[in-house]
């Protein structure tokens, strides 16, 4: 019986710490995703820059400000869609590598 306990304790652990890198990975995407869309010219006023990233990326608001924000991590094809645009790697936006250019961009140079 007291396995079972300290199993539980184990997984809840766990759980906590997959859910604050899950946390960090979401500020750092936002952090990262608003940055080069400064970079590449789009509004900083919210409304605009709300109308630009639905329209860019073809998303309803409410995915919009969960970006904008880092509420949620997008889904794999959007994340594409989203580093292709910004032309920088889909892992860096999400913080799983701290390279940034794009995987096109990688094959180029590796030729």
């Amino acid at each position: 019986m007291r396995y079972k306990r300290e199993e539980t304790v184990v997984q809840e652990v766990q759980r906590n710490q997959n859910a604050k890198e899950m946390d960090m990975n979401m500020k750092l995407f936002s952090q990262r995703f608003n940055r080069e869309l400064a970079g590449l010219g789009f509004p900083e006023e919210f409304s605009e820059k709300m109308k630009a990233i639905t329209k860019v990326f073809g998303v309803n608001q409410h995915t919009a400000n969960n970006l904008i924000f880092g509420h949620a991590l997008p889904s794999g094809p959007l994340l594409d869609k989203i580093a292709s645009v910004l032309e920088v790697c889909p892992h860096w936006l999400t913080g799983q590598t701290d390279k940034k250019r794009s995987y096109h961009r990688e094959v180029e140079d590796s030729v």
